[in-house]
């Protein structure tokens, strides 16, 4: 697996959970990226404007750290454009 970038807070991210879209950003992130809270607008799952997610070691998958549920997310960069999707 290519080394990514950590994520860092502050990043724009376009969040993926449960089939529905969302932008938000890094409101915060471990040293090493392994954890984050992102925050967006509105509802996604059952969460209400932020999201606790954990990567998983092996597949460097996002997942969201109550429920288990995978969470896919895409660096968004200056402008709003959209990058790769993490895996």
């Amino acid at each position: 697996m290519p080394t990514r970038k950590p994520w860092r807070k502050g990043d724009p991210v376009e969040i993926t959970y449960e089939g529905h879209l969302s932008r938000g950003v890094v409101l915060m992130a471990s040293e090493n990226g392994r954890s984050l809270a992102l925050a967006f607008e509105g509802v996604l799952g059952g969460y209400v404007g932020n999201m606790p997610v954990l990567r998983e070691e092996g597949s460097g998958a996002y997942y969201d750290l109550i429920t288990g549920c995978r969470v896919w997310l895409r660096r968004l960069h200056s402008g709003g454009a959209a990058g790769e999707v993490e895996p």
